[in-house]
């Protein structure tokens, strides 16, 4: 298995604002097609934080001690696949999972190693370190983005509107506020989701939002106030129907 768009040095991943390091691979887009009627756009209402447990199942090989630290990141290709670089010197060197070998992983500096003239200039003991080690950082990677891929995709707004945009479905109209409302919260909860009782969850979390008042200067009890207020008007829109 060959790349489609060969990344070999860091110029060559160079966008905007991040250095010349690490971005997304330029993706074609697909013909357009008369009977397709879904929007150009959109939009996924997500918001929140993905939990990686440590299943004891991950590796790390050593980083050969006489070369510098590596920077590593993660890109799909064109073919959209997964790849994971690892940085020697100058050069970019990539990773990928093949499909023809379960659970195999290539080295693309081995592939096509004029390419990688850094990489071909270590000892032969530092590239197989080098090898051990983007292969066990492929797999984590791999194993994290398969982890929050399910993750999203599990969250029942998020799964609605992927199936709507993929069956070119209208988007749903609007949600009243008090389900808009439970969803944050919700989100929010999750931060605190320690095994405790539900009843705990407000209480630590009015003291943290007391605590960041306090640090930026809010009138929390004038917060509450306010809040009350809104919440009051928002039972009323909903009952009439009336959100947005």
């Amino acid at each position: 298995m060959t790349t489609q768009n060969p990344i070999t040095r860091k110029k060559d991943l160079g966008q905007a604002g991040n250095g010349g390091r690490f971005g997304a691979l330029a993706h074609s887009e697909p013909p357009a097609s008369a009977s397709l009627t879904r929007p150009n756009v959109t939009v996924i209402p997500f918001a929140g934080q993905g939990r990686l447990y440590n299943t004891g199942t991950s590796k790390m090989s050593p980083w050969p001690g006489n070369l510098p630290a590596p920077e590593v990141g993660i890109v799909y290709s064109d073919a959209g696949t997964l790849e994971t670089y690892v940085t020697v010197g100058e050069d970019l060197v990539p990773f990928w999972g093949d499909p023809e070998n379960f659970g195999g992983i290539t080295c693309g500096a081995r592939l096509d190693p004029e390419e990688y003239p850094d990489f071909e200039a270590l000892s032969e003991a530092d590239r197989e370190a080098v090898i051990a080690y983007g292969r066990d950082a492929h797999e984590n990677a791999t194993l994290a983005v398969d982890t929050l891929t399910s993750a999203l995709i599990s969250n029942p707004d998020v799964h609605k509107a992927i199936v709507a945009h993929a069956t070119a479905k209208p988007e749903a109209g609007p949600t009243p506020y008090a389900s808009r409302s439970v969803a944050r919260a919700e989100r929010i909860i999750a931060l605190y989701d320690q095994g405790n009782e539900s009843g705990t969850y407000l209480r630590d979390i009015l003291a943290d939002l007391r605590h960041y008042a306090d640090a930026q200067g809010v009138d929390f009890h004038a917060s509450l106030d306010g809040g009350a207020g809104y919440y009051a008007g928002e039972l009323e829109d909903d009952a009439a129907g009336n959100y947005v």
